[in-house]
Parts: C-alpha cells; structure tokens; sequence
C-alpha cells in the first residue's frame, strides 16, 4: 500500500487535469472568476496577520528610525498593515458581485467593510494584549522577561 503522501500516478493527474478544464469551459460564473484572478492573496493576507502578530510583541519589532518616535514607528506599521490588508480584504467583499448574487455589496461598500474589518481587527488584537501586559506599567518588558523576575517570597 503506498503512503498517503505519494504523489498520484500520471493517469489520474490527466484525468483530474481533464475534469479541471472541462469545469473552466462550463461557462459557470464561479469558474469564471477563477479565470479572472478576482481572488484574495492568501499569501499577502497571512504576511499581513504575521506583521501584526509581530507588532504587538514589541521584541520582535524592527528598529524604530533614528528620526522617529516609537508610537510613530507603530502607526507607520499599522498603516502599512492596513494597506495590505484592504485590497484583499475589498476583493472578498465584492466576489459576490462578480459571481452575480442578488443583494452583493457594491464596490464603495465592500471598501468601507474593508476598512471596518481591519479596524476590528486591530482593536481585538489590542484588547487580547491588555491581560498579557495588565495595566500597563509593565508594558515596555517582554513576557519572558516578566517571567525571570523573581518574585518576593515569604521566607524573606
């Protein structure tokens, strides 16, 4: 019995090849935008959610610029977060429309959805630090560094 990874034989990569261009031939709307290329980056979008992750541990940041302040290097990140994100994020949003359903978003609303989604975004993403960092005094420490601090005991 061959393993579950192995790659399948010729034949059936043929026949799935065949399968494929007769569904693009179909004329089906949804293949049809797959013709057109209409899809999110899946690829820029997990880089985008990657950049954020490593936004909110201040470690893993890169340097801020010598003629720059620390909350301007991380609205300058945010911003730039942000612009990769909204494009992809405006393509999921009007697929319907390209796809023809009734009651899709027109492209100004699937922008301004764009834009709320990622602001949402954001916003969760901070508000699941607050309990890592707790009130704030701690903040400019990473949570491994937290952790090595030794704490008072009562032997003395």
């Amino acid at each position: 019995m061959r393993p579950a990874s192995s790659r399948p034989d010729a034949a059936r990569e043929g026949a799935h090849a065949d399968l494929a261009q007769r569904l693009i031939d179909s004329g089906d709307a949804d293949y049809h935008v797959l013709q057109e290329g209409y899809w999110p980056d899946r690829a820029a979008v997990l880089g985008a959610i990657d950049r954020l992750h490593r936004l909110l541990m201040a470690e893993s940041l890169a340097d801020t610029r010598p003629d720059e302040l620390p909350a301007a290097r991380i609205a300058r990140e945010l911003a730039e977060i942000e612009a990769a994100l909204t494009p992809q994020l405006r393509l999921a949003f009007e697929m319907p429309a390209r796809l023809g359903e009734n009651g899709a978003m027109n492209t100004e609303a699937a922008a301004n959805a764009a834009h709320h989604v990622i602001r949402e975004l954001f916003e969760r993403r901070i508000e699941e630090l607050r309990p890592e960092y707790g009130d704030g005094r701690q903040c400019h420490e990473s949570p491994p560094d937290r952790r090595r601090r030794r704490r008072p005991t009562s032997a003395g």
